[in-house]
């Protein structure tokens, strides 16, 4: 009887020690997979503002050139900008920063197969 209560304690011990490692090993899978959605979206980012900087431009000195005034053209699109900005501004929760959260504990809380695996 004490044997078998020892050997009870001995793989009850180590269960937990293997759940532990399981879980450690799934966050950091998670962590890493959001570490990575984020360094690729930043890339992105500044990649897309680069493009839109340069599109800016073009179009303010196209602008300016085709009316004739060396202001109009970038008051034109700092104006656009304005538009969109406020555009943005109104439509931010809905349209942006929800389905980022869910984007994002899609990723965090997807279950892991492995542990599902050894569960069943």
């Amino acid at each position: 009887m004490k044997q078998e209560l020892s050997d009870l304690f001995d793989k009850t011990k180590e269960y937990v020690n293997v759940r532990t490692d399981i879980l450690k090993l799934t966050v950091a899978e998670k962590a890493s997979k959001a570490a990575a959605a984020i360094v690729v979206g930043g890339i992105l980012l500044v990649c897309s503002l680069f493009v839109l900087l340069f599109f800016s431009f073009f179009a303010a000195l196209y602008i300016s050139e085709s009316m004739g005034n060396s202001y109009c053209g970038f008051l034109f699109v700092g104006l656009f900008y304005l538009l969109v900005g406020l555009f943005v501004f109104l439509i931010k929760t809905n349209m942006i920063e929800k389905p980022i959260i869910n984007k994002l504990v899609k990723i965090l809380c997807k279950p892991n197969t492995v542990e599902n695996e050894n569960l069943h």
